[in-house]
């Protein structure tokens, strides 16, 4: 099934332009964690809210698996998972923790940063969601470089 990019948002989803374009590509892509199945017009929105911030496919998938994917990655292995979504406020503020938390100097920032350690987070935690990432990925690379 070829998917378009879209401009135009799911009814009643996504106002989001007072964040900055990374925190937008937060939250449009934690979106994939949802314990719900992607609609097509779900992926085109996202695709091409992605585009339109100025991510190549490429650039999106580092922020997917290395920034949201940690953070939202346990949604997939969860026994009650979250469904509905999340609030725009939390998923920034939760990434935005994440990212200090990786990024800090001294031997914890380090083993969060090894490149083992990264790897297998980035295999645990986008293996559930992965063919719906694909979709996104597919629809950028259909639309070309922004």
């Amino acid at each position: 099934m070829l998917i378009t990019v879209s401009d135009e948002p799911p009814v009643g989803r996504w106002d989001i332009s007072r964040y900055t374009p990374r925190q937008q590509a937060w939250i449009v892509l934690a979106d994939l964690f949802r314990s719900t199945e992607t609609t097509p017009s779900e992926v085109s929105f996202i695709a091409g809210h992605l585009r339109q911030l100025g991510f190549d496919a490429a650039t999106a998938e580092r922020i997917f698996s290395d920034e949201v994917a940690p953070v939202f990655g346990w949604n997939t292995y969860s026994v009650t998972p979250e469904w509905m979504g999340w609030n725009d406020d939390s998923i920034v503020e939760e990434i935005t923790s994440w990212l200090a938390r990786r990024d800090r100097p001294g031997l914890r920032g380090a083993l969060y940063r090894a490149t083992a350690a990264a790897r297998f987070r980035k295999w645990f935690f986008t293996r559930g969601v992965v063919h719906n990432w694909q979709r996104v990925a597919n629809a950028l690379d259909a639309a070309g470089a922004p």
